[in-house]
């Protein structure tokens, strides 16, 4: 057996493996089993390597089969429909795309996804993944599938994933008190941590998510009396913006007046992440 050198390619006990990197595959790609190691797995891992330059360099992949599931994909994201979608929809739908689903199914015409194929692919996904992720692979996988259907390239009311029962997330079921909160913002305070310290009042005044606090510059933020008001993107949820009064009455509005204002100079100019400084002033 002859060598060749594939970027990313690599030799396992007789059988080869496209095999990125961490950055890429925080950026949604994922290792893939190309077979024994040999010229059909070579061409796969050139497949892949293409594939990845493509991204890096913001062109479009156009190595996609003729009828295939993965030129479905591609010609759905070059429409006003994937242009409107919120960007972290996007961005959910090309990881599970890249992580999950490309992989298994991209090169073969959606109809080639039978039921016994896709209720393997799940109990794999579960198997390697946590339950949330693989539920968002399914969902996107039938979502996939109605616009593959009204693209033509298959039956929209017959996807047999409908078949397979999904395991649902545990929701989340801890419970705080304002007590708790008042305590947590002044201890991170004391510690230090003054950012953590803005942010933990924010989050459980405006009951935002994490990551929307965690993003919160002094340009969402409006002043209105004794209010604070932070303007949200939420386009995922709903067209438009959430706008989220913030009255400090809680587990800011106990602390001092003196500590109360050192926490909201967290959020003023210049407008960066109220997680600047999350450790005395330092970035972190």
């Amino acid at each position: 057996m002859g060598h060749v050198k594939i970027p990313y390619y690599i030799v396992k006990d007789g059988r080869g493996y496209w095999n990125p990197t961490a950055a890429m595959k925080r950026a949604g790609f994922a290792s893939v089993p190309c077979g024994p190691d040999g010229p059909p797995a070579w061409s796969i891992a050139v497949t892949w390597n293409a594939r990845w330059q493509d991204h890096r360099k913001g062109t479009t992949s156009t190595q996609w089969p003729d009828r295939s599931l993965g030129e479905a994909f591609e010609k759905y994201r070059r429409t006003d429909t994937w242009a409107r979608k919120a960007i972290k929809t996007r961005q959910e739908w090309d990881a599970m795309w890249r992580l999950h689903i490309c992989g298994y199914f991209g090169d073969y015409p959606p109809n080639a996804a039978t039921f016994d194929r896709l209720d393997k692919w799940y109990s794999l996904l579960l198997a390697k993944n946590s339950i949330r992720e693989a539920h968002r692979a399914m969902k996107i996988w039938r979502a996939l599938w109605r616009v593959a259907g009204a693209m033509k390239y298959c039956d929209p009311d017959n996807d047999p994933s409908l078949g397979i029962r999904r395991k649902t997330p545990t929701p989340r079921t801890q419970v705080w008190s304002e007590g708790e909160a008042v305590r947590l913002v002044k201890g991170a305070w004391r510690k230090g941590y003054h950012g953590l310290s803005a942010l933990l009042a924010i989050a459980w005044d405006t009951q935002f998510a994490p990551i929307d606090c965690r993003r919160l510059t002094s340009e969402q933020m409006t002043r209105t009396g004794p209010r604070l008001a932070f303007s949200v993107d939420r386009a995922d949820w709903c067209p438009g913006y959430w706008d989220a009064l913030c009255p400090l009455a809680t587990a800011a509005g106990k602390l001092s007046g003196k500590l109360r204002r050192r926490a909201l100079a967290q959020c003023s100019d210049p407008p960066q992440p109220i997680r600047r400084g999350i450790h005395q002033g330092s970035p972190q």
